[in-house]
């Protein structure tokens, strides 16, 4: 496995041939760097000194300073070989300094000589790791990440990717099972990179969760209407963090699909507990949020609490005519409004929320069974 520490596209297509062959990681920070070369076994690391933001020798002398990589073989590359940076770096054990300039060819005959083992391409049927599921963090903010993978480390592999590129070059060499996406990054953002991983066969099928620290209206709106698995913003809170991660790893098995409504948490919660083993549910808060969702998710079923059941049922009904609603009356007080609705097309209403047999014979009922 090799290391590849650069900042910009100027490695990109090397990186993608020596990907192939011996697999590979990439780093644009230090941060990044140390994380990996500490949690996973390098065997060569490839490291640009003339990176654009970073300093490519601070990054290589903080490498060099961990016992267990001060022999670890490294190719640094400068477009000066003369330089003060360039011999500090040559001074360093195991450094080998090559011109930027060299061919991409000359570069790949150069690490074919270091005798690193072919990297075997991941295979479905066989157990690479010890079966934790892996979850790729993308941020830009070098502290969220940091945050984010000392949340999750303790249940999950963690890989971590500052930037839409860095994300890309690590799905080449290992398919995560979940995605947790910043949106706002410099250069591709997190809803272009959404975007463009969707478009592709192999990681179509990849939940991703977006995190944000823009809470506006119209942030969560945009990130909705193109179909997440979810959405946090934030600071983000660990128990939050870790039921969004597990709803996403659920299996993509096809499970009919419940949408419920319900602003209060508790009866939410009660809820998913009655339904979660036999649908795939998923959560809105309010109407609002839940009219976005439409928009690119359609549902099998809903299940609504509102305090003005009719006015809600009309948007629904505008925007999507053929689902099945049912009421819950757990807030609602308007049940001149909710024997309204039941008039107009709706199954039915859910009056007791701890009476599972009952809620499962209205949802059953709804969905044809």
């Amino acid at each position: 496995m090799i290391l590849i520490v650069d900042d910009s596209e100027g490695l990109s297509k090397m990186s993608h041939t020596v990907g192939e062959k011996y697999g590979m990681k990439r780093a644009s920070s230090a941060v990044i760097a140390v994380n990996i070369v500490t949690n996973e076994k390098i065997d060569l690391i490839v490291i640009n000194l003339d990176m654009h933001e970073a300093s490519g020798l601070s990054i290589l002398k903080k490498i060099k300073s961990f016992q267990s990589q001060k022999d670890k073989p490294v190719i640094a590359l400068t477009n000066d070989m003369k330089s003060i940076i360039a011999e500090e770096a040559a001074i360093l054990p195991n450094v080998k300094l090559v011109d930027a300039s060299t061919e991409d060819s000359e570069l790949i005959a150069e690490i074919d000589k270091y005798g690193i083992e072919a990297f075997e391409e991941w295979d479905d049927d066989k157990d690479y790791d010890s079966g934790r599921k892996v979850i790729l963090v993308v941020d830009d903010d070098v502290v969220a990440l940091e945050t984010l993978s000392f949340y999750l480390e303790d249940k999950y592999e963690v890989q971590m990717a500052d930037s839409g590129r860095d994300a890309l070059d690590k799905m080449a060499t290992r398919i995560p099972d979940a995605i947790l996406l910043d949106v706002r990054m410099p250069g591709m953002d997190g809803i272009t990179f959404f975007k463009k991983i969707k478009s592709e066969p192999k990681y179509k099928n990849i939940p991703v969760i977006f995190q944000t620290g823009a809470s506006d209206i119209e942030t969560v709106r945009e990130c909705i209407s193109i179909g997440p698995m979810g959405f946090i913003v934030k600071p983000v809170r660990k128990r939050i963090l870790m039921e969004k991660i597990e709803e996403a790893l659920v299996e993509e098995k096809r499970q009919q699909h419940i949408l419920i409504i319900e602003p209060d948490m508790i009866s939410c919660n009660i809820m998913k507990h009655h339904l979660h083993k036999n649908f795939k549910v998923s959560v809105e808060s309010s109407v609002q949020f839940a009219l976005s969702l439409l928009s690119s998710q359609v549902p099998d079923l809903i299940i609504m609490d509102d305090e003005s059941p009719c006015s809600s049922f009309y948007k629904i009904r505008a925007k999507q005519s053929d689902i099945p609603v049912i009421l819950l009356s757990e807030t609602c007080t308007d049940y001149e409004g909710l024997d309204k609705c039941i008039a107009i097309g709706a199954i039915g209403v859910i009056k007791n929320i701890y009476d599972r047999v009952e809620i499962m014979e209205m949802v059953n009922k709804a969905l044809g069974k």
